[in-house]
């Protein structure tokens, strides 16, 4: 068991995401993480529900300019407003390029710019 000490100390390398279905406790276990300064925590996206059932499978190169676009502005949208309250991608302080260029690093489909997303704002 690791006491408080060593964890407030411990340096976590990779991104850990947690995720969960609509209604099942995942806005109770936000509020209990978000209390720990260590902590950083991306917003409610919906991708795995909305956006992603759209573009499952496809890469970049199968996706047109307009359908990358698409996809970056769901999520640049979602860091003006929360998901659902009609963000504008043009008010987010992340750019398409900064989002598409932390993508590509991941790989090379839609699920790489949600990754990047998550990385970005937490």
């Amino acid at each position: 068991m690791i006491n408080k000490e060593e964890f407030v100390e411990h340096e976590w390398a990779p991104p850990l995401f947690i995720m969960g279905a609509s209604r099942s406790g995942t806005a109770m276990l936000r509020s209990i993480l978000v209390k720990n300064q260590s902590i950083s925590l991306a917003g409610e996206t919906h991708y795995f529900d909305d956006l992603r059932p759209k573009f499952a499978g496809k890469t970049f190169e199968q996706m047109s300019s307009s359908e990358i676009e698409l996809c970056c502005d769901y999520f640049r949208a979602q860091t003006s407003r929360p998901y659902g309250k009609k963000g504008n991608p043009n008010e987010s302080w992340l750019s398409q390029d900064e989002l598409m260029s932390v993508a590509q690093e991941i790989g090379n489909s839609v699920d790489s710019i949600f990754e990047a997303y998550c990385k970005l704002s937490a």
